[in-house]
């Protein structure tokens, strides 16, 4: 449990605190007896949300065990912490309750990484929102994702159903019985709502439908494999009713397909357009590509613009990949694959693209492990994630090795070995999570958001895998993901045998 929690803690019958572990003040800041005598609500300087407080408060009435109680408390040296608390009732021979016994972690880095993600949401949800033209995003359910407001105006007097999860199926048929679209020719109105339900989900081209007074709209279309439907109306009135300009339509109705795939394109491609030409106009000042800067403080302020830039780019893709697996939108697609040349790729990418350290990487595959049958696009994610991992965390003077071996007739190990800093006992069973991080403070110097490991684990067992790690602090990691040498399209592959592992601490 101590690699899991950072203290321990019991109540009595009242709810009152009579012990808590010396640990405690190391981790918050504040002597154990100040806990003592007191109920967790009691504690000075907590806060926490009130319906976590009226969850807690029912479950201490109930004598239900506590799974997670989280709320904010600083500590007597004035030190901030999220905390995050579990616990069992207790009762003694005759069934009576005598308190509960628990544990307690500090979960800082948790909810300071769950704010930067909610914190990119919005502001993706601020840019679509931006857009003149009318869009909405569907999930792969047909649930409204989101929308922006030129999508909720079309449709005033029905904005109340505009709540994400609604099915389009719902909205749109409002729609129509309000009037806010008019059926085809030679269609009834359920006919017309039935062919558009199913234009929706099978998308293949752009269409036209007419609204009220005459006006008409533009409908584009189009599935993205991460993402769900995307939706965008653009208002072909004016159009409609002046023949004149038919052909001068006709080109704006051509030049708005071809933004509406370039924004598709920045949507698929993980929003990395917009950062590729921060990077790349970075590039250029650093280059004085068209004249001499005239001050030396902005090559500074060019080479943290092209940092950031980088830094935002790699937290957008990483976060993207993450949705993409968890949703289950990530497809095996078995292939023969040269596992040599494959790595040779990756280790070159990663060491000079990333880190600008050619070299470093030390591969060693032995000869039966040369050919496997698996997803290229998932090996490859997992190789880039473990070597980014051990070139990050170790020194700029010594090795990252990769080697390959083989276990068994059926299986092979891709282990990545660096001699950085390691991983801390206790953060070992929790960092392939997602988000989760090593506490030491070297590590939380370093760029990125921990969910580097937490794909690369998702990714194996999409593989029909496993990943498991070995790692000493102040000596190094090997990170081991043992994989089939053949998956089918069937999915039914056996397990992965179980890896021993001789470090000290190993998942």
């Amino acid at each position: 449990m101590e690699s899991v929690f950072d203290w321990e803690w019991e109540t009595d019958e009242n709810h009152r605190c009579t012990y808590i572990s010396d640990s405690v003040e190391t981790i918050l800041g504040t002597s154990p007896g100040t806990f003592l005598g007191l109920s967790h609500l009691q504690f000075s300087n907590i806060q926490a949300d009130p319906g976590a407080v009226g969850g807690y408060r029912a479950d201490l009435q109930s004598r239900r065990p506590i799974r997670a109680f989280t709320f904010h408390l600083t500590g007597d040296d004035g030190s901030d912490h999220w905390c995050r608390i579990c616990g069992v009732p207790r009762f003694d021979a005759d069934g009576r309750f005598r308190g509960y016994h628990g544990y307690g972690q500090e979960v800082s880095e948790e909810i300071n990484a769950q704010s930067t993600s909610e914190s990119q949401n919005r502001l993706l949800a601020n840019a679509v929102d931006s857009l003149t033209e009318p869009f909405a995003l569907f999930d792969h359910e047909d649930r409204l994702v989101l929308s922006n407001k030129s999508f909720r105006d079309m449709r005033a007097d029905i904005r109340e159903i505009f709540k994400v999860g609604t099915p389009f199926a719902t909205i749109f048929r409002h729609a129509v019985e309000s009037g806010q679209f008019v059926p085809l020719p030679g269609m009834t109105t359920e006919e017309f709502i039935a062919w558009r339900i199913e234009r929706h989900k099978s998308p293949r081209g752009a269409f036209e439908l007419e609204g009220p007074n005459g006006s008409w709209s533009l409908v584009i279309e189009e599935r993205i494999a991460q993402l769900g439907t995307v939706t965008i109306h653009y208002d072909l009135t004016e159009r409609k009713k002046a023949d004149q300009l038919i052909l001068q339509a006709k080109n704006q109705a051509e030049q708005a397909n071809q933004a509406k795939s370039y924004f598709l394109a920045s949507m698929s491609h993980e929003l990395r357009t917009p950062l590729n030409a921060i990077i790349g106009f970075a590039d250029m000042i650093e280059a004085e590509v068209f004249g001499p800067i005239g001050n030396a403080r902005y090559q500074e302020y060019h080479a943290n613009i092209k940092k950031s830039g980088q830094h935002l780019l790699d937290i957008i893709e990483t976060l993207l990949d993450l949705s993409c697996i968890e949703s289950g939108a990530f497809d095996i697609d078995p292939a023969e694959i040269d596992l040599p040349e494959l790595v040779q790729e990756v280790a070159h990418i990663t060491e000079v693209k990333r880190h600008g350290s050619p070299g470093r990487v030390r591969i060693d595959i032995a000869s039966d492990c040369r050919h496997l049958v698996s997803d290229a696009r998932a090996i490859r994610q997992i190789l880039h994630n473990l070597l980014t991992n051990g070139l990050k965390f170790s020194a700029p003077e010594t090795p990252v090795t990769l080697t390959v071996r083989p276990l068994g007739k059926e299986h092979l190990d891709i282990r990545v070995s660096d001699q950085g800093i390691g991983i801390a006992g206790r953060d070992l069973l929790r960092i392939t999570d997602p988000f989760a991080r090593g506490r030491d403070a070297m590590v939380r110097a370093k760029d990125g958001v921990g969910l580097g490991l937490a794909i690369s684990n998702m990714l194996a067992h999409e593989l029909s895998g496993r990943l498991s790690i070995d790692s000493i602090v102040g000596k190094g990691t090997t990170v081991t993901v043992t994989l089939p040498r053949r998956i089918g399209t069937d999915r039914e592959t056996k397990a992965a045998p179980a890896v021993t592992t001789d470090g000290p601490c190993a998942i």
